[in-house]
């Protein structure tokens, strides 16, 4: 996790630096799944979401494993309602890219 919170910080907040910071924030967002701590794994994937809006780089795949942390973190926070509808956007943008489930495994059932 340091690791990660250090690469953040030597990263610029700038355009051309979104997409390796949400690559970043997403890597980070997915310590949730081991630690079972809601609120920074949802944090971390909306700010890699936000982030990956306003790039014009395609990330789809990057994108897909943010939305499953989010609903895995909204699962973990019992938030039974936000957890189905990121699932649902994230089963729904792998199967527009044809594939089957490719996001984060452990969202499967939240």
């Amino acid at each position: 996790e340091a690791m990660l919170a250090e690469a953040l910080a030597g990263l610029p907040d700038e355009p051309r630096s979104a997409l390796p910071r949400a690559g970043c924030l997403v890597n980070q967002s997915t310590f949730g799944y081991f630690s079972g701590e809601a609120d920074p794994m949802i944090r971390s994937a909306t700010v890699a979401l936000e982030l990956l809006d306003r790039t014009p780089a395609p990330a789809l795949l990057m994108r897909l494993e943010a939305l499953g942390c989010v609903a895995y973190g909204h699962h973990l926070a019992r938030h039974t309602r936000l957890a189905e509808e990121a699932h649902a956007t994230a089963v729904a943008g792998e199967e527009q890219r044809g594939g089957g489930w490719g996001g984060c495994a452990h969202s499967k059932g939240a």
